[in-house]
């Protein structure tokens, strides 16, 4: 068979596959040297198209997988589960939270869920109940995210939440549905005098602090 146009005169000829070398010519002419030159950066190309493609799966999926605030917190909607905790990715089941991660409000102490607060009225208020309801009434539907203060060695996350740019931790004092916890800080100490003194929400009724309160 008649070799390539403008192929030396040699009968066997060989470009090494893709990004190989020109290989066989006594005297290679310059189009072969091009033509290799083409298939090594055809390769390359290709090699950087695909790092490209695996680093940006990689990131997506990390992005996808775990739901996280800008600085890697928690993040995303919740299933309350005191006037205190709540549990970030969870769904109620019945009356429990499952398949999330709990966080508690950093500097807060809610009700307890059993407690009972005494009523002006003479009637008392699961004070617990009304203190979580009164969490989910806030939060609705919406996202939240948590920074993370610490982790106790159960796991649970003790963290300082936000709902857009609304401190929770704050409002939930504020407006007098939980307590402040002086054990952790005393940032929200301020917060509870005021509502103490303006009798605003459970503070019109008379109760035990809820660390003085055994969990039945």
């Amino acid at each position: 068979s008649q070799p390539p146009i403008g192929a030396p005169h040699r009968n066997t000829w060989n470009l090494g596959g893709i990004g190989g070398e020109v290989k066989g010519f006594q005297q290679a002419r310059p189009w072969a040297l091009v033509l290799s030159r083409v298939f090594s950066d055809a390769g390359k190309i290709r090699s950087m198209k695909n790092a490209l493609i695996l680093t940006g799966w990689l990131i997506l999926t990390a992005l996808i997988v775990v739901p996280r605030g800008a600085a890697g917190e928690p993040a995303g909607k919740v299933c309350v589960m005191t006037g205190d905790t709540v549990m970030i990715g969870g769904k109620r089941r019945h009356t429990k939270c499952e398949g999330g991660r709990v966080v508690k409000f950093w500097g807060v102490a809610a009700f307890k869920m059993t407690q009972r607060c005494a009523h002006p009225s003479g009637r008392d208020v699961m004070c617990g109940l009304y203190s979580a309801a009164m969490l989910q009434e806030k939060i609705k539907t919406a996202d939240i995210r948590c920074d993370e203060k610490a982790t106790t060695d159960e796991g649970i996350v003790v963290g300082e939440c936000f709902l857009g740019e609304e401190n929770l931790n704050r409002y939930m004092v504020e407006k007098g549905f939980a307590l402040a916890d002086r054990a952790e800080t005393e940032r929200f100490t301020g917060y509870e005098a005021k509502a103490k003194a303006g009798k605003k929400g459970l503070w019109v009724t008379r109760f035990a602090m809820p660390w003085d309160v055994k969990d039945q």
